[in-house]
C-alpha cells in the first residue's frame, strides 16, 4: 500500500507539471480532480486522472513482466521503470524550455505581432489568423495595451481562448524598456497577464543586446519569474539584433527575435555566426516593408540558411508595421505551408 501511494505522489509530481499538455487530451478534467486559480497562478491537482494513470502504469509494468512477483510488488524496485520515470521527468524538464512546437524537422512557424484590436478590421485579421492555425504552426503576440493593460477585457479573453482552442499559440507583449524599465513594473505585467488572459507564454520586447552582466542578470530575472510561475511557458526575446548568444545561454529567454528591420535592410543583412549554429525554433525575424509576396519568397529563399525558423513577413510599414496583416497572407501562409512539406520529404 505505501509503495502504492508513493507511485501515485511522484505520479502526480509528473502529471502536474505537463497538464497544460495533458489536458488537451482530457487529463484533469474528470471529476475529483482540481482546477483552481491562486496568488496569480494556474493550480492543477489532478487527485482521479492521477489514479487511473497509476493503475494503467502498473498494468502496463505487469505486461512487461514487471507486475507483482512471489516476493511482493517490485514496481518501483525495477531498474526499467526508474528509467521510464528518468526519461518522463526529463521530458517535463525539457517542456519548459521549449517556445513552440517542435521544430527539428526544419519547420517553419509564423510569428505574428497580431498588434490589431479583435473588432472590426482587426477581427478579421485575427479570424485569417486563427485559420491559417490548421495549415501551418502558429504563434501569435497579444498586446491589449502596450502590455496587458489595467484591467482585463472580454473582448480578448474570448479571442484568446478560441485561438488556442484552434492551435495558436498565444503570447503576452510585455516592454521592457531595454533594460531600463523597473523589473517591479515588468513582473506586474507578467502577474496581470495571468491573471487576465489563459496564454502560452511572453514576448519579452526592447530587450537589451550588448550582453553585459547588467543586462543579462535584469533578463534572467525575468525569464526565472516567469519559469517560477508557469514552467511551460514560451519566453521570446526581441532585441531586433543579433546581440549575444548569452542570453539565450544564461538563459534569458527560449527563442531570440534576432533581426526586426525593412525588407532592404533584410536583403543586406549578415547573421552573427553564432546565430547559424543555434536551432531554427530559437531564432526569429521579424520583416516590414515587403512589397509583395513575389518579395517574401525571394527573402525566405536568400535566408534559408540562417536558422531562423520563426519568421514574419508584411507589406505594412512604420510607424506600426505590425496593426495589420499583409494583402498577401493567404499566399504566405500558403508558402510557409509548402516550404514545411518539403523540408519533410526532403
Amino acid at each position: 500500500m505505501i509503495r502504492w501511494l508513493v507511485a501515485t505522489a511522484l505520479a502526480l509530481f509528473l502529471f502536474s507539471g505537463a497538464m497544460p499538455y495533458l489536458k488537451k487530451l482530457g487529463i484533469g478534467r474528470l471529476p475529483g480532480d482540481l482546477n483552481f486559480r491562486w496568488l496569480g497562478r494556474e493550480w492543477s491537482i489532478p487527485l482521479t486522472s492521477t489514479i487511473l494513470l497509476s493503475l494503467l502504469a502498473m498494468a502496463v509494468a505487469r505486461l512487461l513482466g514487471l507486475g507483482p512477483a512471489r516476493s511482493g510488488w517490485p514496481f518501483l524496485r525495477s531498474s526499467t521503470v526508474t528509467s521510464l520515470f528518468s526519461k518522463m521527468i526529463a521530458a517535463v524538464s525539457g517542456a519548459a524550455q521549449t517556445p513552440a512546437r517542435s521544430n527539428s524537422g526544419g519547420q517553419l512557424q509564423l510569428l505574428v505581432p497580431a498588434y490589431f484590436y479583435p473588432a472590426g478590421q482587426g477581427l478579421n485579421y485575427w479570424n485569417q489568423l486563427i485559420d491559417a492555425a490548421g495549415l501551418v504552426p502558429v504563434i501569435a503576440i497579444v498586446n491589449p495595451a502596450s502590455g496587458p493593460g489595467a484591467k482585463s477585457d472580454p473582448v480578448y479573453r474570448t479571442l484568446i481562448d478560441r485561438a488556442r482552442a484552434a492551435g495558436v499559440r498565444v503570447l503576452g507583449y510585455v516592454a521592457s524598456g531595454f533594460g531600463a524599465r523597473p523589473l517591479a513594473e515588468v513582473e506586474a505585467d507578467l502577474l496581470r497577464y495571468r491573471e487576465f488572459y489563459a496564454i502560452d507564454g511572453y514576448f519579452i520586447d526592447e530587450m537589451g543586446s550588448d550582453g553585459s552582466e547588467t543586462s543579462l542578470a535584469f533578463y534572467s530575472r525575468i525569464y526565472q519569474a516567469i519559469k517560477t510561475a508557469q514552467p511551460l511557458a514560451s519566453v521570446i526575446g526581441n532585441p531586433g539584433v543579433s546581440g549575444h548568444q548569452s542570453y539565450l545561454s544564461r538563459p534569458c529567454a527560449d527563442a531570440l527575435v534576432v533581426f526586426e528591420h525593412n525588407a532592404d535592410i533584410y536583403q543586406s543583412h549578415e547573421p552573427e555566426r553564432w546565430v547559424s549554429r543555434e536551432a531554427p525554433e530559437r531564432i526569429g525575424h521579424l520583416i516590414y516593408r515587403v512589397s509583395s509576396l513575389r518579395l517574401a519568397r525571394k527573402l525566405l529563399d536568400a535566408h534559408a540558411s540562417s536558422s531562423a525558423g520563426l519568421v514574419y513577413l508584411t507589406d505594412d510599414d512604420l510607424d506600426n508595421p505590425w496593426d495589420t496583416l499583409p494583402a498577401w497572407w493567404s499566399g504566405l501562409v500558403d508558402e510557409i505551408r509548402q516550404r514545411n512539406i518539403n523540408s519533410q520529404s526532403g
